[in-house]
């Protein structure tokens, strides 16, 4: 019933506005609950809620009984000692607007994850060919898929069935790769996840690649080529076959150490450790990774923190007054 007289209600004043006659009138009237705004044929306009008086525009607030809230908020908003809205300032809206700013250059685990989500698409559908991502979460699940397609297109073209593929992962890491029969991993292509560096498992870097030249019983050459596209895939189409040659030079020249750091095409780091034919190639995102911080962010000394999270507490409306009227809420008190 009451949402069908707000109907006829709202319809009455849109008459009036277009007609000119006063089809909409009422009157402020006040009793021992308080003051409220009653339309001529008895009902009041609003119940818990903005209203607007129809004389002069001015907005109130009214409690869930259809009585004026003085001195209360709702929603963002506050009232005067009439219970009339208080209108922000320009130095507030722009304090808002600054805020606003800020909050969307903070870090958000949950776009993290659906940007993690679109360049791992890429990757597994060839919309991609190396991988792009400067955020850990990014670059570590372009990575996973790019593993996957080259070591399983390896274990499709082996030979020798005896050196088997390897899929290890756990909340900490993640590895393609295979093995020899005697055990003896000589290829691994490794995501490290922990990001928490008081962690047994922490490593700095994103990605490891790791490969032992000459070390397949069998069908090197084709593990030659997963290593190379995975080095390329992980550096770039212009760093990593510079550092690919870079390694073979000091091969060539009979080098059993040999070190090299520099930058992928995106930005990351890199850092190339041969030993004794034994190359391994790690890479470190510029970016900072939006799970860690979230995880790592204490609320006690995080003071932004704390303050982001007040917005939530006031997003639905609020009141000193949830009793039936204001002015007996009062009087108890």
């Amino acid at each position: 019933m009451k949402k069908k007289l707000l109907g006829i209600t709202a319809f009455a004043a849109a008459l009036t506005l277009s007609t000119g006659i006063t089809a909409f009138a009422g009157t402020w009237k006040e009793d021992s609950w308080g003051r409220y705004y009653e339309n001529d044929n008895g009902t009041r306009p609003v119940y818990g809620g903005w209203f607007t008086d129809p004389a002069d525009g001015a907005m109130y607030a009214m409690d869930p009984d259809g009585y004026v809230m003085r001195n209360a908020e709702m929603g963002e908003f506050r009232t005067d000692d009439m219970g009339k809205r208080i209108e922000k300032t320009e130095a507030e809206l722009r304090q808002e607007e600054e805020r606003r700013a800020h909050l969307a250059t903070r870090p958000n685990p949950g776009k993290s994850q659906a940007a993690a989500s679109v360049a791992a698409s890429a990757a597994k559908n060839g919309a991609s060919t190396t991988a792009t991502g400067t955020v850990r979460t990014t670059f570590q699940a372009e990575m996973e898929e790019f593993s996957f397609k080259i070591m399983k297109d390896i274990r499709d073209k082996r030979t020798d069935t005896t050196i088997r593929p390897v899929e290890n992962e756990d909340n900490t890491v993640h590895t393609y790769g295979f093995k020899n029969p005697d055990g003896y991993q000589f290829l691994s292509s490794t995501t490290w996840k922990n990001t928490k560096e008081d962690s047994i498992n922490y490593k700095p870097y994103s990605y490891e690649l790791c490969y032992h030249f000459d070390s397949a019983m069998a069908d090197i050459a084709l593990y030659n080529e997963a290593y190379n596209q995975m080095a390329i895939i992980a550096l770039g189409s212009n760093a990593g076959p510079a550092a690919l040659e870079a390694i073979q030079v000091e091969r060539n020249n009979g080098s059993a150490s040999f070190d090299q750091s520099g930058s992928t095409d995106t930005g990351n780091a890199y850092n190339v450790k041969y030993r004794n034919g034994l190359v391994t190639i790690t890479v470190t995102c510029s970016g900072v990774d939006p799970t860690a911080a979230a995880q790592e962010a204490a609320p006690a000394e995080n003071a932004e923190a704390a303050e982001d999270a007040a917005p939530v507490e006031e997003a639905a409306p609020t009141s000193k007054v949830l009793v039936a009227g204001q002015k007996a809420a009062e009087d108890a008190e």
